[in-house]
């Protein structure tokens, strides 16, 4: 049977599926407000959180991130690549 313990940092809980015992921590964390450019803040805290696994304070961890939408060319991209022209840019934003 699940055990589940819950604190002011978060929940942990122990579940066996298929013979095997699976630890999960559940936290919330800050989140920047909306419409914000939260990436400093999530680098920080990334790196605050490998820091404290390094150190084993922490369990191993998994962190679901949102962000705008982002266009990304790689390494031999270039605006050619892109399919629309600067007026269709401008109106997105981009």
């Amino acid at each position: 049977m699940p055990s589940r313990k819950t604190g002011t940092q978060g929940s942990r809980s122990t579940e066996h599926l298929f013979g095997l015992y699976f630890t999960c921590y559940v936290e919330s964390l800050p989140c920047p407000p909306p419409g914000s450019d939260g990436l400093p803040q999530a680098w920080q805290l990334q790196d605050s959180l490998a820091a404290e696994i390094a150190e084993e304070s922490r369990p191993d961890s998994l962190l679901l991130l949102e962000h705008p939408h982002t266009y990304t060319f790689g390494r031999r991209g270039n605006a050619e690549n892109l399919l629309w022209d600067e007026i269709e840019l401008a109106r997105r934003g981009v």
